[in-house]
């Protein structure tokens, strides 16, 4: 279990129970056609099917409920966020503009969380899973922010800790508490 999850355990108390726990990992990342990151497992595990203060939605890929098989269609097919984010490309440039691809590509971004509804965040599969950065999207702006060097679990303790001042990215409030 990587520092960051134990602090956010330590910060946002997991359920008794997680919920969502349908299918194993080997299931998943075999439908997904590709590994997932440790931490990320780590906290699904933990965790399992909820939401961060309200705010933040982290896709549980292990509910079959809310990510029935097959996965790649799921985020990748026409009702998928990989082809909205083609659609608002074609109309915005909001990928070419930033060099940015899409998964299943090597180096693609890869959502896998909600943030206040309307954001997103992906990983920028690039390297080995455990290796892959997080691409925070804002809608309102059309614009990607690259977090490098911070992993799923990096991300959500600095959103809790307020760290992320610098990309004046939107903000949680105490008590933090895990909604299933």
């Amino acid at each position: 279990m990587s520092s960051s999850l134990i602090e956010i355990m330590k910060l946002l108390p997991p359920p008794a129970e997680p919920q969502g726990l349908d299918r194993s990992w080997e299931e998943v990342e075999e439908d997904l056609g590709c590994v997932l990151p440790a931490d990320y497992k780590g906290f699904i595990d933990q965790y399992g099917s909820g939401q961060i203060c309200e705010w933040i939605d982290v896709w549980n890929l292990r509910d079959k409920s809310l990510f029935p098989p097959p996965l790649q269609e799921v985020i990748c097919g026409p009702k998928g966020i990989i082809n909205f984010y083609q659609k608002l490309n074609e109309e915005y440039d909001i990928l070419t503009a930033g060099s940015w691809t899409t998964f299943p590509e090597p180096g693609g971004l890869l959502p896998f969380c909600t943030a206040f509804e309307i954001d997103y965040l992906n990983w920028r599969i690039a390297g080995p899973a455990d290796e892959w950065d997080c691409v925070y999207w804002f809608f309102d702006g059309n614009e990607f922010i690259h977090l490098e060097g911070d992993s799923f679990t990096d991300f959500l303790q600095k959103v809790l800790k307020r760290q992320y001042n610098q990309y004046q990215l939107p903000t949680v409030d105490e008590p933090y508490q895990f909604t299933q």
